[in-house]
């Protein structure tokens, strides 16, 4: 079993064994939170490459400042990404991360739903980066970005 797959299953089984019982949030809290991010990349390549979505495994960790606002630190394991031409074609695929920092804000704390906000920074790290099919033995290199 590859181990993306087994981290996926693991979140799953922690996701629905959690408890459903609401918590009240309160400053000085850290707030652990397990779940799945989708990453579904859009490009202006026009008609020529496509690239895949993927999905994997997040970490949050979250330290409420007062009841209603905290900073929240996300991670995950890495995005796979198949990149083909519009007709289908395999050119490549790349690896990334996305960590993100961000300032929430929680409207109802304290209530049964918990809604909130977030405005953050993100850097994706790209790496593994490979060509193959009618591209292969040519260098791929993709930029990190802010």
């Amino acid at each position: 079993m590859k181990l993306k797959t087994l981290g996926k299953a693991l979140a799953g089984v922690a996701l629905l064994s959690a408890s459903s019982g609401v918590m009240a949030k309160e400053a000085g809290d850290w707030l652990l939170k397990f779940g799945a991010m989708n990453v579904d990349p859009k490009s202006n390549n026009g008609d020529v490459v496509s690239v895949d979505s993927d999905t994997s495994v997040t970490l949050s960790l979250s330290y409420m400042f007062t009841e209603n606002w905290a900073i929240d630190v996300l991670a995950a394991y890495p995005f796979e990404h198949t990149l083909n031409l519009v007709d289908g074609t395999r050119i490549g695929e790349t690896t990334h991360l996305p960590p993100t920092v961000s300032v929430q804000y929680h409207f109802l704390p304290n209530a049964d739903f918990q809604p909130y906000l977030g405005l953050g920074i993100n850097y994706t790290n790209f790496f593994d980066e490979e060509l193959s099919g009618p591209l292969e033995g040519n260098d791929l290199s993709l930029d990190d970005s802010w």
